[in-house]
């Protein structure tokens, strides 16, 4: 099959793909910078196509084009922003989302694309649109996600299978055991915590050589009203102030909370793939606040806790006046380990982070907003807009089995490709092997090709 690769971690990894024997490799897209590819994805991002990709609107592309504008336009807006502050402005953006849309088209039609193989679900916009392009011209399609289990990965067709429970009987050997289960998730706790600490130093290193003089000048310019600006300083300073005077310690929540039962919804940081892609319409978190503040009415309180690497990015002054609104919504201090609060909860919300998993293994109910990998498990309540108050209330009235919930994860967990595909969690697995990793993964691809599309 003439097959298009997106994301492709590493060159070894491109040579084991190469050789398998269902696969002709007819077009790649990552970062060239690392190894050789057709399309750089960085460059694709920052400057759209270059002059030796055609862009044209072919009677095939243009017939299509209003409908896939309008189904998938926002969603490719939400994504693509992610580029930064000084984001093209909403027409140009729709040139962008236009030259992407003609130009994918005409590279598929020209490589008589019949598979597409995704590394990541596709988050940052281009990539988006690719995809899109595939279900619109019925291309098969493999897409990865890595777990948050050591040298665990799912692997797709279409991104909503994601959290699916398999059909197929596990073998005894593949599966999880409590402990293990146990084990991993305090492994990754420990991970993120160190890479979180690890990103917000590396963030004021970068932000203190690119931006402190540049920021001196401007502000001072500003100052004495030689221009008007908002810098991403004054932003984010201004952010800090409005999300501090929200922020109360858990225990001044717990007395005011009394007889009420507590929702807890730790916040994303964004721009993330966990809203931008598998949040759909929650994206916008403070959708998830309002149904729920909606839903409380006197019975319940909704904690709510940033994500403590969160800027002002989504979180500008009409955020705010938009909170205002919402009854039965506290804030509580960012840096309390989320753990302490859903100790503390009765039922934890989420779009599709690791806190509703947290909350499963505590035998507490979930609430997921978005597409989470977990969300078929027992004690899960996969929310939308037509989900009823009555509905919820029957969820959360009835008893949580956890020996049905822990089968359900085993089940999940135990249907993951083995192998690394995000190269960030390669820290996960112990004496990481780039080249066995490279064979495992070439393996799975085929096998899956196999079960799937022949």
């Amino acid at each position: 099959m003439n097959t298009l690769l997106c994301g492709t971690p590493n060159q070894d990894l491109l040579k084991r793909i190469k050789e398998i024997k269902d696969i002709k490799v007819s077009f790649t897209i990552h970062d060239s910078k690392k190894f050789p590819s057709d399309l750089d994805i960085l460059d694709l991002i920052k400057f759209n196509f270059d002059t030796n990709i055609k862009i044209e609107a072919t009677q095939d592309a243009q017939k299509n084009y209003e409908k896939f504008y309008n189904d998938h336009f926002d969603t490719f807006v939400y994504q693509f922003v992610r580029r930064g502050l000084k984001i093209l402005d909403v027409h140009e953006l729709r040139n962008y989302f236009a030259n992407y849309y003609y130009g994918f088209f005409n590279i598929v039609k020209e490589k008589k694309i019949e598979l597409m193989v995704f590394f990541s679900l596709p988050h940052c916009g281009p990539d988006l649109i690719l995809y899109e392009i595939a279900k619109l011209m019925k291309i098969k399609k493999i897409l990865m996600f890595q777990s948050i289990f050591p040298n665990k990965y799912f692997t797709i067709k279409n991104i909503e299978e994601l959290g699916m429970r398999p059909n197929k009987t596990l073998n005894e050997k593949d599966k999880f055991t409590d402990d293990e289960i146990q084990f991993f998730q305090n492994k990754y706790a420990h991970k993120t915590k160190i890479d979180g600490e690890k990103l917000e130093e590396k963030r004021g290193k970068i932000y203190f050589k690119k931006r402190y003089f540049k920021d001196l000048i401007i502000n001072f310019l500003i100052k004495i009203r030689f221009i008007y600006r908002e810098t991403e300083t004054v932003l984010d300073k201004r952010y800090l102030n409005n999300i501090k005077k929200l922020e109360k310690s858990l225990d001044e929540i717990i007395k005011i909370k009394k007889n009420k039962k507590i929702i807890f919804f730790p916040m994303h940081w964004q721009p993330e793939l966990s809203t931008s892609i598998l949040g759909g319409n929650y994206e916008d978190q403070l959708i998830v606040l309002e149904r729920l503040s909606v839903f409380s009415k006197d019975n319940w309180i909704i904690v709510v806790k940033e994500n403590i690497l969160q800027r002002s990015y989504q979180r500008k002054d009409f955020f705010f006046r938009r909170l205002k609104n919402l009854k039965n919504v506290y804030f509580v201090d960012s840096k309390i380990n989320s753990k302490h609060i859903i100790d503390k909860a009765d039922v934890v919300a989420t779009i599709s982070g690791t806190a509703g998993f947290e909350a499963l293994l505590k035998s507490k109910k979930c609430m997921v907003f978005g597409n989470s990998w977990y969300k078929s498990c027992h004690g899960v309540l996969v929310m939308n807009s037509s989900v009823s108050d009555e509905e919820i209330n029957n969820f959360l009235n009835v008893k949580i089995d956890k020996s049905k919930t822990i089968n359900d994860l085993k089940s999940l967990i135990s249907s993951c490709d083995q192998g690394v595909v995000d190269f960030d969690f390669k820290n996960l697995v112990e004496n990481f092997d780039n080249d066995k990793n490279c064979h495992q993964v070439a393996i799975n691809i085929k096998n899956f090709i196999n079960e799937n599309f022949n």
